[in-house]
């Protein structure tokens, strides 16, 4: 999941939205090209995907909100949830810790998705996730949510940055490597 929505134009000033979250949805929708052309690239998931762009979580969760209230699928059967916001900040935090994503993930995701995210991001595209974060951030986006339905979930976040819910928060302050090599990651977990 990621959200698609932004803050949009308050008073006359354009608040762009590139790293939250056109990030996150960038990530997510590449992420889905890959495993859609399974012809071409040769690999598939071994189980069913869905990928789902929600409204309004700057508004409070409540596309994510509405979802989880009125499923379209059978909530029991999701193994888990992997929300993806502020992406592309990697290096650009508050906190000074470059080359970082935030892993978050609630009590009930198995281990062996964090290990292999952990080590796969290690090994495979020399990118580090923190595990210590303020816990207060699984609570801040759409997987939320999905929490207060007892289902397992992820969230992987660059961060707060200087730029965020600001008018700066331009793809100038992207890092769309990073962003790839995330993709990349994500796309090995998901075929494994």
């Amino acid at each position: 999941t990621a959200h698609y929505d932004h803050l949009g134009i308050i008073n006359g000033t354009h608040f762009p939205g590139a790293n939250d979250n056109a990030s996150g949805v960038s990530v997510m929708l590449e992420l889905a090209r890959l495993l859609a052309d399974k012809h071409r690239f040769g690999w598939s998931p071994s189980v069913n995907l869905v990928f789902i762009a929600f409204s309004a979580e700057e508004s409070g969760l409540l596309g994510s909100g509405f979802f989880v209230d009125n499923p379209t699928i059978d909530l029991a059967a999701i193994k888990y949830v992997l929300n993806l916001d502020m992406v592309g900040g990697v290096g650009r935090t508050l906190e000074g810790q470059p080359e970082m994503l935030y892993l978050y993930s609630s009590n009930c995701v198995g281990h062996d998705v964090i290990d292999f995210l952990v080590d796969g991001a290690e090994k495979m595209i020399n990118l580090s996730f923190n595990l210590s974060g303020n816990p207060k951030y699984l609570k801040a986006s759409d997987q939320a949510n999905f929490i207060r339905k007892g289902i397992p979930s992820l969230f992987i976040f660059s961060g707060v940055d200087k730029n965020s819910h600001k008018p700066t928060d331009t793809k100038d302050y992207l890092s769309f490597e990073k962003m790839a090599d995330l993709t990349l990651l994500l796309r090995t977990l998901l075929v494994e």
